[in-house]
């Protein structure tokens, strides 16, 4: 990688990104490919390759330090080619913004639950779970769903609907 590319000079210089779980590492590269997805649709190239550079140099981050600690890399330099023939090429892959986004939306996920779980015991928060099942995204690939009842609403993360529960009382999925 050129030096004078480096964006998050900081997370590289000073090991952040290498001591970041795997899971925030992908969610965070998940991201920058969303916003490079959405500039993408919206017609603003510029932005969109602003993006999907930092997408790709925090990919390649990734990559480092799964090389660095002897770990099989392959998939994500897979993810790679494939990032930079929907954003650069001619997208031979016949890649979307919606199937790249829903590679990296259970990093996500995990992401957010582990950031949960490292909060002192006292901050965080206990929902009351309603519904843990597994959910298919249209492509025959089940994927963790978790509703719980908190702040009076339910909200599917994929459709945005708001839901109640046999109950009537709300919830949203977290």
């Amino acid at each position: 990688m050129d030096k004078g590319l480096i964006q998050h000079k900081g997370l590289a210089e000073s090991g952040r990104w290498a001591e970041m779980p795997f899971a925030q590492q992908m969610a965070n590269i998940g991201s920058e490919v969303f916003r490079a997805g959405k500039w993408k649709q919206k017609g603003k190239t510029e932005r969109a390759q602003n993006a999907a550079d930092r997408a790709l140099e925090l990919l390649d981050f990734t990559v480092q330090a799964m090389a660095d600690e002897h770990r099989n890399t392959k998939e994500l330099l897979r993810m790679r080619e494939l990032l930079c023939d929907f954003f650069y090429g001619g997208n031979l892959y016949a890649s979307s913004a919606e199937s790249l986004n829903g590679y990296f939306e259970p990093f996500s996920l995990k992401a957010a639950r582990q950031r949960l779980l490292m909060l002192p015991h006292e901050l965080q928060v206990q929902p009351d779970i309603v519904e843990h099942a597994g959910d298919h995204d249209g492509h025959g690939q089940e994927r963790e769903r978790l509703l719980v009842k908190d702040h009076g609403e339910v909200h599917d993360h994929r459709s945005g609907d708001q839901r109640r529960h046999k109950n009537g009382e709300p919830g949203f999925l977290f």
